[in-house]
């Protein structure tokens, strides 16, 4: 069953126009929110793998919940398939969150979200190298821009940009931007058949909490954020949970009315918002190194979200 929106009816034109935009808007400016979370979440000293675990495990379960209630997601075929989400749950959420929340403990917020904005263009990189992309010259450039972004994050002048944080950190940000650009490609190439995309993102949350749950387990970390002794960090844990499970159906939402190049166009609202929020929360100010490395950043994404002329 195909995920279709329906506005009430009787909604003004102007309104129904805006509808997208407003969308668009809300869930860019909840992700680059949800960096901030991350790192404030960090900041109070809880076990990483016990955050990653509760955020996927709270995400899933009412992604799970909301896909039964539809009559979308029947559990026996995420079942069916549990191969391909213990390997998307693994290199697309358990890896990359454990790398990017541990990373923010020690990088400014907004760098954090500038990074995150080169998920799409890695995923461009990918499927180029797999086949399921087509270059082009602009898109090349949009790539080159990218890197030359990073480089002026990661080179030996970047110290502005990274806050003064060690280069390892930033470094490990990357690594998780890469893994979850290969779960996207893999579960483009592979996605089973008869799942809809709230099932397959029901499934991938859910392996990976499953996955984590024994790490913390085995850590002696283990902690229901829910139950006494409350620390710190407990309600902030519960409410990035909700956040993820509220970002998931916002962005079927966004693409089931204006598309996936439509969506794509949330990176520039993550970084921006990510960057607002971590002046705001955290007191950070931007260096001018800092503004070119994200230009460059958000130039390529231009650049890759062009679309490209009909394929003879």
């Amino acid at each position: 069953m195909t995920f279709r929106p329906r506005l009430p009816g009787r909604v003004p034109v102007g309104l129904a126009a805006a509808v997208p935009f407003i969308v668009l808007l809300v869930l860019g400016t909840i992700r680059g929110g949800a960096v901030n979370l991350s790192k404030w979440i960090m900041s109070l000293g809880t076990d990483v793998v016990n955050y990653a675990l509760w955020q996927a495990l709270l995400a899933g379960t009412l992604l799970l919940i909301l896909g039964v209630v539809r009559g979308t997601t029947r559990p026996e075929r995420l079942l069916a398939h549990w191969k391909f989400f213990a390997i998307v749950g693994l290199t697309g959420l358990a890896l990359p969150n454990l790398l990017l929340f541990e990373a923010l403990a020690h990088i400014p917020a907004g760098l954090g979200a500038v990074i995150i904005g080169l998920i799409p263009l890695t995923v461009y990189a990918l499927s180029l190298l797999a086949g399921l992309e087509r270059g082009g010259r602009l898109r090349l450039l949009g790539l080159l821009m990218g890197l030359a972004g990073v480089g002026l994050i990661v080179g030996p002048g970047g110290e502005s940009v990274r806050g003064g944080a060690d280069p390892i950190w930033v470094v490990a940000a990357l690594a998780a931007t890469l893994l979850y650009a290969v779960a996207a490609v893999i579960s483009q190439r592979n996605r089973p058949e008869g799942v809809d995309a709230a099932g397959n993102a029901a499934g991938m949350v859910l392996a990976a909490a499953l996955m984590l749950l024994p790490v913390t387990l085995i850590r002696g970390t283990f902690d229901v954020p829910f139950l006494p002794p409350h620390a710190a960090a407990d309600p902030f844990i519960l409410f990035h949970g909700l956040v993820a499970a509220t970002a998931f159906p916002l962005f079927f939402l966004l693409v089931a009315l204006r598309g996936a190049l439509f969506y794509s166009q949330t990176t520039y609202v993550i970084a921006i918002s990510g960057i607002l929020w971590g002046m705001v929360l955290f007191g950070e100010r931007p260096t001018p190194l800092f503004w070119g490395a994200c230009g460059l950043v958000l130039g390529g994404l231009v650049l890759i979200n062009r679309p490209l002329p009909p394929a003879p």
